[in-house]
């Protein structure tokens, strides 16, 4: 309980809401974006990340349509590690520039051929395609039923995230949803 308090009051701050107890429901995207600045926060990259990444910055990379239209835009005005924020919507053969690569669910049918053309890189892979976790993918976003709704909850590939040299705080596998370790 104290976890999921943790997660509200870092979703209610990305956003400027007035108090950690307001019960606004948020739209998916906005918690799915928020979310996203989080894991910028409560993951670690290799060093060697550094040699082929932009120095400038940290990039958030969207592969496919973009579900997520102007609810990134508050990220974009923070900084995370003490760098600016960009947003990259990218084509199959950039994913060396992307410290995070969301996998738009246009992407399923290419989604095995995709992950095992990422695999190869220092790029946190996060989707909302069903089973996503299953097939070799590092953070897949589900569902998790309350009395209020639906809540975006996330599920985390440990073994793939530490084959690619991804580090996850404890405090985000603490919130996990579900952590396997295919």
């Amino acid at each position: 309980m104290i976890m999921q308090s943790w997660v509200l009051m870092l979703i209610l701050a990305l956003y400027n809401t007035s108090s950690a107890d307001d019960t606004r429901v948020y739209p998916e995207y906005k918690v799915k974006a928020a979310y996203l600045y989080n894991f910028l926060l409560f993951v670690e990259w290799p060093d060697e990340a550094a040699k082929t990444m932009p120095q400038a910055g940290i990039n958030v990379c969207i592969l496919g349509e973009d579900p997520f239209g102007a609810e990134l835009n508050p990220i974009l005005k923070r900084t995370a590690k003490q760098q600016r924020i960009a947003l990259q919507h990218i084509n199959q053969g950039d994913t060396t520039l992307c410290h995070i690569i969301f996998i738009s669910i246009s992407e399923q049918q290419n989604l095995p051929k995709l992950l095992h053309w990422i695999q190869s890189s220092p790029s946190l892979t996060v989707s909302d395609i069903p089973g996503f976790i299953h097939q070799g993918g590092m953070i897949g976003f589900v569902f998790k039923e309350n009395q209020r709704g639906n809540l975006v909850r996330f599920k985390i590939n440990l073994n793939t995230m530490i084959a690619s040299g991804l580090k996850p705080s404890s405090k985000l596998l603490e919130i996990a949803e579900e952590i396997i370790h295919d």
